[in-house]
């Protein structure tokens, strides 16, 4: 599987590069690939992932998001980590599953955003404009429902 996402960036030579999730950042920066944001909760299906990420990346932010939502605070902080020129680390208290989608609707075109499918690997979404397009149906579907609850 990393031997295809290498493959995939070198061709690609993407913008930016985000991992999603403890094992998945691990895994791309075992086998040399060095996102521009990685967001982790120290955990892999829910069980203690501990690996030392201080010192890979320039910047580290925190912020709480709890399970099943997406916080306003992690939008922000994803939203901001694009700005920078450096590579950043998103520590999340709470869980990050979700967080690839305000990755994928940050990111510049031709990014992509990497997280694991436990049991199965890694999905690579290439961020484009019907990949945006689709994120906003999620969100707009997602704030739908929870008004009518």
């Amino acid at each position: 599987v990393m031997q295809r996402i290498s493959r995939i960036i070198n061709v690609r030579e993407p913008p930016k590069v985000v991992t999603v999730g403890d094992y998945v950042t691990y895994n791309c920066l075992s086998y040399g690939i060095h996102p521009s944001l990685s967001i982790v909760n120290g955990k892999t299906k829910r069980k203690p992932y501990r690996i030392d990420l201080d010192n890979v990346f320039d910047k580290i932010l925190y912020v709480y998001n709890p399970p099943s939502m997406i916080t306003w605070e992690s939008c922000n902080a994803i939203r901001e980590a694009f700005l920078m020129d450096i590579n950043v680390l998103i520590k999340v208290h709470g869980e990050e599953d979700l967080l690839g989608i305000p990755a994928i609707y940050f990111a510049p075109l031709g990014s992509l955003v990497i997280y694991g499918q436990p049991g199965e690997g890694a999905v690579v979404i290439i961020v484009t404009e019907e990949e945006k397009n689709k994120i906003l149906n999620i969100v707009r579907l997602m704030e739908r429902r929870r008004l009518n609850e």
